[in-house]
């Protein structure tokens, strides 16, 4: 009888352990939440608020596993987009690519082996990074990121280009819906690109309020294949197309976790001497390794399939 009564005792102190340190850490993760929340200048109502508090926990977990298990090759991180559900996130910052409309007209692709590549190339220095906010216009900012970077090397020129421009009048693609890098060019090549702070950045569709801009590419070019795009990359950025569907919590190391499905464009800055590929986002300097994220070498996330670069001879 000594012996049950002592055993219900240890057990009654153990669960009520346990129910005070699940407590503990519900309070805890409640507090992390509201922080973040303070952090990102984000409030919901709230019934959304305990919908988005369970998807915040979820997310943290998700984190949490993937940093523990040591054979991954990157790390994830708590960022911005703590409050998504996978789906969220994507159709939030994802585009659903239409191949036939987007990559019609392409340029010839040419092979050429007869010149000297740098062990790396790193642009990182050269660039600002930018947020395309709640607004599906990573091709839009992934033409003007190689652009501004063409005047900084050759012209010695800090110029910020406006994506909000090419955004609302480039016909040939649908502004916040989805767009290509492509057409972000031949806009640039008919009409040229105004500055921001002739046409500042809003983040969502208006109609077109000036059609020519100052900044102009005279041709684009592809730099499609793994030595084509080092190729480029010896002369300035280079647009691509690629599978960013696992992106959301990337904070830093060598990404390879994805598919070659075109989803996001980004600017390509440079290569590593092992090969792996710099690449400049638009999510802003929260996300990743300071906007930047770093991506194994050869055709990982389909980064040479949809590359492209703008040229001015």
């Amino acid at each position: 009888m000594i012996k049950y009564l002592s055993i219900l005792l240890i057990t009654s102190v153990l669960l009520i352990y346990i129910n005070n340190n699940t407590q503990d850490n519900i309070t805890n993760l409640q507090q992390e939440f509201e922080n973040w929340k303070i952090k990102h200048g984000i409030q919901f109502l709230d019934e959304e608020n305990q919908y988005r508090f369970l998807i915040f926990k979820t997310n943290l977990q998700k984190i949490e596993e993937h940093n523990s298990d040591q054979s991954q090759t990157y790390r994830m991180g708590i960022n911005q987009f703590m409050h998504l559900t996978q789906e969220q996130f994507e159709s939030l910052y994802l585009i659903n690519f239409n191949k036939e409309n987007s990559v019609r007209d392409q340029p010839e692709i040419i092979q050429l082996r007869n010149s000297t590549l740098k062990a790396s190339i790193d642009y990182r220095n050269y660039t600002v990074v930018k947020n395309q906010g709640q607004c599906n216009s990573g091709w839009a900012f992934s033409v003007t990121g190689t652009m501004e970077v063409y005047q900084k090397i050759y012209y010695n020129k800090n110029v910020s280009l406006s994506e909000q421009h090419i955004i609302d009048c480039d016909q040939l693609s649908r502004g916040c819906t989805d767009g290509s890098n492509i057409n972000g060019y031949k806009f640039a090549i008919a009409n040229g690109v105004a500055t921001e702070i002739e046409y500042p950045y809003i983040g969502y569709n208006q109609t077109c309020k000036k059609l020519n801009g100052t900044y102009h590419a005279v041709r684009y070019s592809s730099a499609v294949g793994e030595y084509n795009m080092k190729q480029a990359l010896n002369s300035h950025p280079v647009s691509a197309g690629l599978d960013a569907q696992n992106w959301q919590f990337y904070s830093s190391g060598i990404f390879s976790n994805c598919g070659i499905t075109l989803n996001h464009y980004a600017v390509v800055v440079g290569y590593e001497e092992t090969g792996n590929w710099i690449v400049k986002n638009s999510w802003g300097l929260g996300w990743g390794e300071n906007g930047f994220i770093r991506i194994k070498s050869g055709n990982t996330c389909g980064i040479v399939t949809y590359s492209y670069q703008d040229k001015y001879q």
